[in-house]
């Protein structure tokens, strides 16, 4: 053997090690359980309270006119409609997301690795050998969710840990509230 090989090197500096890796599995079940969080206040709030008055002036008309007429069937399947959409959002988002999933990585799952070093994360996909650099300033809110913990950028880039990781890595949490002192929290 060399000298080389039998003589370890000097330990790297601290900024060249990431503070923690983790492997894990973004997946259909996590998408479905985490895109309700995701919506935005205009559809979870809006939606409910544009039917509600759709309903009230339908039957404001209804109780005016003294019968059903033509506004008040319009007003009434606008509210429908709106339920409808408020309900169904959601869905389409998740099943349009794992097309996207089933179409590039031939499944409903994409193993990701997940690098958290001193200045950011980088996602790491690893079927497609992609990754993806976000400085931690640009993380606007973290949100705990149904055990999921959910880091959201300023752009609306989202990358989730599963109750896994976070079981693996408990300290992350707090390493992650401590690095994005400017981000919302929610659920913690």
């Amino acid at each position: 053997m060399s000298e080389l090989q039998q003589t370890p090197g000097p330990a790297a500096p601290a900024e060249d090690r990431p503070d923690w890796v983790v492997d894990t599995v973004l997946d259909g079940q996590s998408i479905r359980t985490v895109t309700p969080k995701l919506l935005s206040p205009l559809i979870k709030v809006g939606y409910p309270v544009l039917g509600i008055i759709c309903l009230a002036v339908a039957l404001f008309l209804a109780l005016l006119e003294g019968r059903f007429t033509l506004f008040v069937g319009v007003y009434l399947a606008l509210a429908l409609a709106v339920f409808l959409l408020r309900w169904l959002l959601p869905r389409r988002l998740v099943e349009r997301q794992l097309r996207v999933f089933r179409e590039s990585y031939g499944g409903d799952s994409v193993p990701c690795r997940l690098v958290f070093w001193p200045q950011g994360l980088v996602l790491h996909n690893l079927t497609s050998g992609g990754h993806v650099n976000l400085d931690y300033e640009a993380v606007r809110r973290l949100v705990c969710y149904k055990g999921y913990l959910i880091l959201i950028t300023a752009a609306k880039q989202m990358t989730l840990l599963t109750p896994a990781d976070l079981e693996r890595y408990p300290g992350l949490p707090d390493y992650l509230k401590v690095k994005c002192s400017g981000a919302k929290r929610k659920g913690f």
